[in-house]
């Protein structure tokens, strides 16, 4: 009987490893064709600045190369806090947003003692306070899935300036 019940457990871990697997696969064949389009795209710019003689295909393709890796990276890091039932993982995406808006707009503000901590406080004031008003209001579930895009939107929107 014991064998039976070994035999099952390793089945379904199998069956699940097997299902995350064709899951992952499907996504990535999704994927292939809007890559494919940004990579073409991304050639005709460089080959564009290689005739135009202005000297940046080098830049231009570290620059992409970097940007695929960042956002496969947040991709990768979005897909796993969308998966967990804790809302934990909401906050902590929220209070990481949060402190890298505030010391991005506190390198800005030079003039402003103690910049990062100014403008860090405000967009968690506001955005915190307006993201409570949505939930409060039943406007948007309290899921990673609403709260993590609105956040970063508000928090986003929060460290625009003008020059």
């Amino acid at each position: 009987m014991v064998g039976n019940n070994t035999s099952l457990g390793s089945l379904s871990k199998q069956s699940m490893a097997t299902d995350r697997h064709k899951i992952w696969a499907d996504n990535s064949i999704g994927m292939l064709e809007p890559f494919l389009a940004v990579i073409v795209a991304v050639a005709g710019a460089v080959v564009v600045s290689y005739y135009q003689q202005l000297g940046i295909e080098q830049e231009m393709t570290i620059s992409i190369i970097r940007g695929i890796i960042q956002l496969s990276i947040i991709g990768f890091v979005l897909e796993f806090i969308f998966k967990q039932p804790n809302v934990v993982w909401i906050f902590i995406a929220y209070i990481f947003m949060v402190t890298v808006a505030g010391n991005t707009a506190g390198r800005r503000a030079k003039h402003v003692p103690r910049g990062a901590y100014v403008a860090g406080g405000s967009i968690l004031v506001g955005t915190s306070f307006t993201l409570t008003l949505l939930v409060a209001l039943n406007l948007f579930p309290f899921t990673p899935r609403f709260i993590i895009p609105i956040a970063g939107m508000m928090v986003g929107i929060s460290n625009y300036h003008q020059t």
